[in-house]
């Protein structure tokens, strides 16, 4: 667990309360990106920072209250775990309303707390699981998992997950039971999956499979030569079928 490259943020606005909850999330391997007590730092932290977990007092300073913040962010997807002194129905249904992975109500022993932190981000490696099973038996090269925030992926190299924006994904090529995934046309992952898991991982408007062997992410895309059924990715031509190749010649805004 520890060498998950997570990132946490902390929302409380007790102060010892927060350096209680950072000392329990240091101690369970994770990295705390910042503890803060109002909700312009931390909607701030939240867009700067785009944590992978939060830990989210209800009751904090400033203009937006933490169940408020959660509905504000509810597009990012990002999981909060709330701890909370707000011990009621109308608190706990506008919770679920948002990305809640968890609802704790104060007081809490220290190893409730602990448990809980350890529990949430188990239940949040547990979205993973599908694509997790198909690299059971990997070696230490390397696998991809989708993991719980929608615009990255998590990379394993050396029992280490490396997080990567989907945007920055130039494009996959099929090999073998393998999938490369480059960044550049010097940096790539191999993954011990198929081609088609991983398409099912990324954003179908984004990312176009245009070869049984190749899907690329649109944005990046050099130049497109029809004639050929050909396209250019960080100077390297990749192959692409008729039909793709009709489909995107269709969408694509041309000056001749």
């Amino acid at each position: 667990m520890a060498n998950f490259s997570l990132k946490i943020l902390i929302v409380e606005d007790d102060p010892l309360f927060g350096v209680e909850l950072e000392m329990l999330v240091k101690e369970t391997g994770y990295q705390v990106i910042d503890v803060v007590d109002n909700s312009a730092e931390a909607l701030e932290a939240i867009f700067s920072e785009n944590p992978d977990l939060i830990l989210m007092d209800v009751d904090i300073k400033g203009k937006m209250t933490g169940l408020e913040i959660g509905q504000q962010i509810k597009h990012l997807a990002i999981p909060i775990l709330y701890i909370t002194s707000y011990d009621d129905q109308a608190s706990y249904a506008l919770a679920e309303a948002t990305h809640l992975i968890g609802y704790l109500v104060k007081p809490l022993s220290r190893f409730t707390l602990k448990s809980s932190i350890t529990l949430a981000i188990k239940s949040l490696q547990s979205g993973a699981s599908a694509v997790a099973e198909t690299a059971a038996h990997e070696d230490d090269n390397a696998a991809a998992i989708k993991f719980f925030s929608k615009d990255s992926l998590f990379f394993k190299q050396k029992n280490v997950f490396q997080k990567i924006k989907v945007n920055d994904i130039l494009y996959l090529e099929a090999d073998g039971d393998y999938v490369l995934t480059y960044l550049d046309e010097n940096e790539k992952f191999i993954s011990r999956c198929s081609l088609s898991q991983m398409e099912e991982l990324l954003p179908g408007d984004t990312f176009m499979r245009i070869h049984r062997s190749f899907i690329v992410n649109l944005k990046k895309i050099q130049s497109i030569d029809f004639q050929e059924a050909a396209l250019i990715m960080a100077g390297r031509t990749l192959p692409m079928n008729k039909q793709k190749g009709l489909q995107l010649k269709e969408s694509i805004r041309k000056v001749s």
